[in-house]
């Protein structure tokens, strides 16, 4: 998805990571089960905290929008963990000395 933002310089296009998407509002949707409760889900663009989402099952949502210039960078955070991404490699394995 692509979105043009206007800016009083120069307009850009930024493409939305996966699983995003803007109209009204900032939207992610989870590829697994999110829990209910527990750690605050929130919403970053690159080091920017945009703010804290309302969940709605696997959908998280930010309303209204905010106003970010690196909406290419953006992610979803709880615990001070980010989830919207993979982790490459697999689990640390201790292997016995």
């Amino acid at each position: 998805m692509l979105i043009v933002t206007a800016n009083a310089q120069h307009r850009e296009q930024v493409e939305l990571p996966a699983g995003w998407r803007r109209g009204s509002e900032l939207v992610w949707t989870s590829s697994v089960p999110l829990r209910m409760g527990g750690a605050r889900y929130e919403f970053r663009a690159g080091d920017h905290l945009l703010g804290y989402p309302v969940q709605r099952g696997n959908l998280l949502r930010l309303s209204p929008l905010p106003v970010a210039a690196d909406l290419d960078r953006l992610s979803v955070w709880a615990g001070g963990r980010r989830i919207d991404v993979e982790l490459r490699g697999g689990p640390i394995v201790r292997h016995p000395r």
